[in-house]
């Protein structure tokens, strides 16, 4: 579909150029016919006598006045029918070759006007009855061009050494194409280029020379032709030229080079840094489709690796994750499922730094999920937490839009991930499964701090480490649970989990380091009963804080709490006296 607007551009371009260039050889040939009879209008006065003739000397000093006149306008018929009348009274061949051949220029342009007329009143009569803005063009009964290319053909025949063959060729070319002829218009271009190689249409005849190898399925020929526009960087017809041109390389399995084409092409696209979301819909079609062939060539010659390789030798591009991404669906449409994960995976492990990077490791975990395959999902989760948690450096560089597009399933997976884990190692009884699933519940925590399921993550964590014998980390997770969070449902559990490791930490301390600990857990069940005065166990939990605390001297605090511990005792009875009544 780009690659005929590109025709269809051209096409217009081409047809203001030529009709331009026509109106000026009008103006030229009207210009000679009337030099002509300006000077037999001279002849015809100087027939009455000799004497009355004017030389040269006696003309040099005359001054002659001419008033400026605008030239009549005229019709093409006009212009034809004059045209021909010249053609046939006039004794000059070169004079009469130019009239002959603006007859088959003015015949070659009432054909493409009578194309296009038929096409949009064919176009037009459609869209009235289909009541659709698009219409499939009937090209039936469009002009026949085959009697403008005879004209140019005895141009060239009874003309072989004008100098004007350079544009009846290129003409008759034209009329050959129109007239769905491409052999012939092949064949005419072909001698063009032959007999005027420096021809100031070479660059586009040499790319409709590959235009019409290529439809030939004459690979070769064709890569040649585009070849030759190639040389020059600010030809119009360069972009379209590199595009096919990687086409025939492809076509002649020659993969590598035609990947060279499609990366220059590619490179003109994003040189400027462009974004693939900022280009206009027909430059994204050229763009996906350059990006389908380039992924079909590593997909038939060794994949992402063939890939990583490219990459090395010619240099990282911009637009890369496209191609990734693009190989990685191709294999997808394949079913080839650990091949397009691996794609994937691989442009994250090349480019760990990159925008795109999580977001392919999120695929990867897509791809892995639903074609199940549970321990390389396990791997693949473990591998977009570890890279791409909230705590690592790569989010200072990259914008929050990406943050909150990723985070869910960071969070999704570092939960799935601590859980499993911690099943795995109730089961297994490891001292390593236990430490990867406190890693995970530690980042979790640590990466969402506010989030609402935090709390239960964290006490979970406590839980974990309590099952290792690690009560000294269990006693401190267990705390935070309890007292760095709003309230929650197990915010008292913890408080109380709490006191019982330290109370187990107690039973291995001695001396001074004993002490240090009973006046740590006095102060933490004093924190308990605080936070927690309807607690069933608070009473009992500030009872023995006042004992503790009179066997530690601290004889003032010991009073107050064991009033309190009384005071709460009076309200639990007048409570429960209250219900008794009630009932």
């Amino acid at each position: 579909m780009a690659l005929q607007k590109w025709f269809d551009k051209d096409s217009g371009f081409i047809k203001t150029r030529v009709k331009f260039m026509r109106q000026l050889s009008d103006m030229k040939i009207l210009h000679s016919i009337i030099i002509a009879g300006f000077i037999m209008t001279m002849f015809a006065c100087s027939s009455g006598g000799r004497q009355d003739m004017a030389t040269l000397e006696s003309l040099e000093n005359r001054k002659i006045k001419v008033n400026p006149q605008e030239l009549p306008t005229a019709s093409k018929v006009d212009a034809k029918k004059r045209y021909q009348e010249f053609a046939k009274s006039t004794d000059n061949q070169e004079l009469r070759a130019v009239a002959m051949e603006r007859l088959a220029d003015i015949e070659l342009e009432n054909k493409q006007n009578e194309k296009f007329r038929e096409a949009e009143l064919k176009e037009a009569e459609q869209r009235a009855r289909l009541g659709s803005d698009t219409a499939v063009v009937d090209t039936s009964k469009l002009g026949d061009y085959s009697s403008v290319a005879q004209q140019y053909e005895k141009l060239l025949k009874r003309y072989p050494d004008s100098k004007d063959n350079e544009k009846i060729l290129y003409q008759l070319a034209r009329a050959y194409d129109l007239s769905a002829q491409p052999e012939q218009s092949l064949k005419v271009l072909t001698r063009l280029m032959k007999e005027f190689p420096e021809n100031k249409h070479a660059e586009e005849v040499q790319f409709r020379r590959g235009e019409i190898y290529f439809s030939l399925s004459d690979f070769k020929n064709a890569e040649h032709a585009y070849g030759y526009v190639l040389s020059n960087r600010d030809s119009p017809f360069y972009e379209r030229s590199l595009y096919k041109h990687g086409w025939a390389l492809f076509k002649l399995n020659r993969l590598e080079q035609s990947r060279y084409s499609f990366y220059k092409l590619l490179d003109l696209y994003f040189s400027s840094g462009r974004n693939y979301e900022n280009f206009k819909r027909s430059e994204k079609e050229l763009i996906d489709d350059t990006m389908r062939v380039v992924g079909l060539t590593y997909s038939f010659e060794g994949g992402v690796n063939t890939l990583k390789q490219f990459s090395r030798q010619y240099g990282a591009r911009n637009y890369e994750s496209l191609i990734y991404k693009e190989l990685g669906n191709q294999y997808l449409r394949q079913e080839r499922i650990e091949d397009a994960a691996n794609v994937f995976a691989n442009y994250a492990e090349v480019y760990p730094n990159s925008r795109e990077a999580p977001l392919f490791l999120v695929e990867v975990i897509k791809i892995y999920e639903k074609g199940g395959f549970p321990q390389k999902l396990s791997a693949a989760k473990g591998d977009l937490v570890t890279r791409y948690a909230i705590s690592k450096p790569f989010w200072s560089r990259h914008d929050r839009q990406l943050l909150e597009e990723v985070s869910p399933y960071i969070k999704n997976n570092l939960d799935e991930l601590a859980r499993h884990h911690h099943a795995q190692a109730q089961k297994s009884k490891k001292a390593s499964d236990y430490k990867v699933a406190a890693h995970w519940y530690r980042e979790y925590v640590t990466s969402f701090p506010s989030d609402e399921k935090a709390p239960q993550m964290n006490f979970l964590l406590a839980e974990n480490l309590m099952e290792t014998k690690e009560y000294l980390a269990a006693a401190t997770e267990y705390e935070r649970t309890a007292y760095s969070y709003a309230p929650h449902k197990q915010s008292a559990e913890a408080g109380y989990a709490a006191l019982l490791a330290h109370q187990t930490i107690l039973g291995t301390l001695k001396g001074d380091q004993r002490t240090a600990k009973r006046h740590e857990i006095v102060d933490s069940a004093l924190k308990f009963a605080q936070s927690f005065p309807k607690d069933k166990r608070t009473a009992t939990v500030m009872l023995k804080a006042a004992e503790e605390l009179l066997d530690l001297k601290r004889v003032g605090e010991a009073s107050t709490v064991a009033r309190q511990v009384l005071e709460l005792e009076k309200n639990k009875k007048k409570a429960d006296q209250q219900l008794v009544a009630s009932a």
